[in-house]
């Protein structure tokens, strides 16, 4: 998979905004009710989880064991990278 986003690691600095190097990734907006650096933290969690859950279907052998909830969860993995990875519209 060639990535089209910006590679990790990604960190939280101290204003909770999400950087790689010196490079600001995202800023999760302030909004009432919800927690930024919580949020922060998961989009900078992003590239490893992606980097995760690819390692995970890539050696799974649950494609040989339909309708157990190991290969839904497989295919639910799978539908998630491609909403990931998918070139906009």
């Amino acid at each position: 998979m060639s990535a089209a986003f910006t590679p990790g690691p990604w960190r939280v600095n101290a204003h909770n905004n999400v950087m790689h190097g010196d490079g600001l990734v995202a800023f999760p907006g302030i909004s009432a009710g919800f927690d930024q650096e919580a949020n922060a933290r998961l989009i900078a969690a992003a590239p490893e989880l992606l980097e995760a859950l690819l390692a995970i279907i890539e050696t799974s052998t649950y494609d040989d064991y339909p309708n157990t909830p190991e290969h839904k969860a497989l295919e639910r993995g799978r539908a998630v990278v491609a909403k990931a990875t998918r070139a906009a519209s």
